[in-house]
């Protein structure tokens, strides 16, 4: 019999609950002073401690600022942003207070210029002046004052000021270009951006390299995470992310099948990255220190023990495996099969309803009960008994792809919403894009140290699911 479950939003979006990792291929620009540093992109600012060289958070259309971003420029005297966008909206925003005003231009500047009482706008070869109190625009023949600090077409610091920086891109260890776009200064440090690689910061001082924030496409095209030797990886089409605490120390990894980039010495102990330079890999899961992955239509059990994988074929279409002790639960649009790996055998399963016949999208055990991800819903197998839920979306034909758990929490997403169901008192939650989610496309979930884990177009999202909890108590 199918079940209907009480329903409710339960959140607000509250910014502390959220740490965002932008994708991005084009930086607009860098601002800022010596204490923080501002760095531009389509959609969103990156904020960092200058001082501490340390990356903040990052501002978005939740936060109140403006999209589609053209130029931004920091203002000393108001302490605040002025946000620049391409339909010439023009913003003044406190990152702190979230304080904000919006004006609209009547021009389309390619500059904008900051002084203690004016804006200047650079308008081709025309230049305008904007007063900050009286909020009125002229011409101007030429600009006298003296505190001005240029952003944009027109702009202070430039690329090839710095020589040591020369022949001006960064070069990679596979040897990719990434030219550099914009450069900031703040005190003895230089900011420098990098298109499509993320944003660097040098010791003028010394001429080095201090550390790479990788904010770059890649985070926009995770589709599936991993967690292995206490490691959680992130897996793409092109490349592969082993994280760390800080995005600093993120290590990316080419995906190639001509070269054996895997084998350098300090990535022999993960032996699962041999794999993607021998076939293309669509889907990889782990439990511990067992590795299952499918690969050109046949699934592959790496054991502990073995030195080869072991083949296991399956005569339909597999849309994912999971780990259920010393058995591998393999999920196909038929169904589903209990391989026993110790064995080498398949398990007889017969007791399941008709319906998961049409095809098992995802599996997860939590405590004995198995949950089994179906179309519009999930089936619980507890006790020799089985049970329907449905979930409360619009469409029910949307495949439930993605289980993971959280104390007594089933998570998972459909489209551009994760829904969280209460096990104990079968209660659904929602979270939205009015929560503080991005993304229109959620590809992949994961729970690590109290953290929700999101990829998503957009780039890569963290939920702390210990103050949800608290909130959903209440």
């Amino acid at each position: 019999m199918l079940n209907l479950f009480l329903t409710f939003l339960f959140l607000i979006y509250n910014e502390k609950l959220w740490t965002n990792y932008l994708a991005c291929d084009t930086f607009l620009n860098i601002t800022g002073d010596e204490r923080m540093i501002y760095v531009g992109i389509k959609n969103g600012v990156l904020l960092f401690d200058a001082k501490k060289i340390e990356y903040l958070k990052s501002l978005t259309k939740l936060d109140g600022i403006l999209e589609n971003l053209k130029l931004i420029a920091y203002d000393r005297e108001l302490n605040s942003l002025w946000l620049l966008d391409d339909s010439s909206n023009l913003m003044n925003y406190s990152p702190f207070t979230k304080k904000k005003e919006i004006f609209k231009l009547n021009i389309n500047p390619q500059a904008i210029g900051v002084g203690k009482q004016f804006l200047y706008f650079l308008v081709n070869e025309d230049t305008f002046k904007w007063d900050k109190k009286k909020r009125k625009l002229l011409k101007i023949e030429k600009t006298d004052d003296t505190s001005l600090f240029w952003y944009g077409k027109k702009k202070k610091y430039l690329v090839k000021d710095f020589i040591f920086l020369t022949p001006y891109y960064y070069l990679d260890e596979n040897l990719n270009k990434y030219y550099y776009r914009e450069v900031f200064v703040s005190k003895r440090n230089l900011w420098v951006s990098a298109d499509d690689y993320g944003i660097l910061v040098f010791d003028l001082t010394v001429k080095n390299l201090v550390k790479v924030f990788p904010f770059n496409s890649i985070l926009g095209r995770i589709k599936k995470i991993v967690k292995f030797q206490k490691n959680v990886w992130l897996i793409g089409d092109d490349y592969l992310i082993k994280t760390a605490d800080k995005i600093w120390q993120w290590q990316f990894i080419p995906i190639s099948f001509s070269t054996k980039i895997y084998e350098k010495e300090n990535l022999l102990k993960y032996k699962f990255l041999e794999l993607f330079y021998k076939k293309p890999v669509t889907l990889l899961t782990n439990s511990q220190d067992l590795l299952a992955y499918i690969s050109e239509d046949n699934i592959y059990l790496f054991l502990p023990d073995y030195s080869k994988p072991i083949e296991i074929r399956i005569p339909t279409f597999v849309e994912n495996i999971s780990f259920l002790n010393d058995t591998l639960v393999i999920l196909t649009q038929e169904g589903f099969y209990l391989f026993d790996y110790k064995n080498n055998n398949f398990l007889n399963f017969l007791n399941y309803p008709q319906e998961l016949k049409l095809g098992v999208f995802s599996f997860i055990s939590l405590k004995n009960v198995w949950y089994l991800g179906v179309r519009g819903g999930f089936w619980i197998y507890n006790d020799n008994k089985w049970e329907k839920i449905i979930l409360p979306i619009n469409d029910l034909s949307e495949p439930v792809k993605e289980l993971v758990s959280f104390n007594k929490y089933l998570i998972t997403k459909i489209k551009n919403q994760i829904i969280f169901f209460d096990t104990k008192r079968q209660l659904f939650f929602f979270l939205k894009k009015e929560d503080g989610l991005l993304g229109d496309n959620i590809y992949s979930l994961a729970v690590d140290n109290n953290k929700l884990w999101i990829t998503h177009e957009k780039g890569i999202s963290f939920f702390d699911l210990t103050s949800l909890t608290k909130r959903i108590k209440k």
